[in-house]
């Protein structure tokens, strides 16, 4: 079980601005912002949770994903991937519990995105994943 006590935090940090470093020098992609996914525990029970650059640490919600828009992140290559609340109808503040990831990937042979997409339940999220984005989203702290 992940848990977000102060050294779980303080590690999932520093990943993440190491990671950011090394997608800077690598120049594979452009990636200003990114975040930690991983799994939560709240009165309600498990959701997700992400960890910022600057170490904040809160419970993923609806609102948060919309702020991302259509905009992808990216995993480590060239992985990109859409989030989405499986439930469009939910309260924009309450915290998920289930998301729908999309991945894209681009075939060369083919020069064709393969894509592929599921629901992750937080309950089921064993690694806390580090996403990175191009930018800041509007509405997210930094």
């Amino acid at each position: 079980m992940i848990i977000s006590s102060p050294s779980f935090v303080a590690s999932q940090q520093q990943r993440l601005v190491e990671s950011l470093a090394a997608q800077s020098d690598e120049a594979v992609f452009d990636c200003g912002y990114g975040f930690v996914l991983y799994r939560r525990e709240e009165a309600e029970g498990a959701v997700f949770g992400i960890v910022t650059p600057s170490g904040e640490s809160m419970p993923l919600t609806a609102r948060l994903v919309a702020d991302l828009g259509l905009h992808r992140c990216r995993l480590r290559g060239d992985t990109q991937l859409a989030l989405a609340p499986v439930d469009a109808y939910r309260d924009l503040d309450l915290p998920l519990d289930e998301l729908r990831i999309d991945f894209y990937r681009m075939h060369e042979q083919r020069d064709e995105t393969v894509s592929v997409g599921y629901v992750a339940r937080a309950a089921d999220f064993r690694h806390a994943t580090i996403m990175l984005t191009e930018h800041q989203p509007a509405g997210w702290p930094r």
